[in-house]
């Protein structure tokens, strides 16, 4: 998957990534189960290695979510909503920075570690 970002119900599976349009940056869902941001080194992760991560999901709901193969969750952005919308996007941006946005307007970001 070569593209910038998710939109509802698109999903990442182990090993697809997200690459800024500038190529700079990329989020990578990787098989070791972690989804990290890099530039030229880990700028953000998810903290899953090890946890059987199966897929992330861009939700109607405007959760973000990790599932393993059992359909559980194992990581989520807490950004869930009563109020679901098909305008859900993760993006990838130039700037480095991984933002979730709703309708347009961000509800969530990869902080920097």
């Amino acid at each position: 998957m070569n593209q910038n970002s998710l939109s509802t119900d698109q999903e990442l599976r182990p090993g697809e990534s997200l690459m800024s349009l500038n190529g700079n940056y990329k989020a990578i869902l990787q098989t070791d189960g972690n989804f990290v941001v890099y530039g030229w080194t880990p700028l953000w992760a998810s903290d899953t290695w090890n946890k059987d991560s199966h897929r992330l999901i861009m939700q109607s709901d405007g959760n973000l979510v990790i599932y393993n193969k059992e359909s559980q969750p194992i990581w989520a952005s807490d950004t869930c909503s009563n109020e679901t919308s098909q305008k859900m996007r993760l993006t990838m941006q130039d700037d480095g920075r991984l933002v979730l946005s709703k309708d347009g307007n961000e509800i969530w970001a990869a902080e920097k570690k």
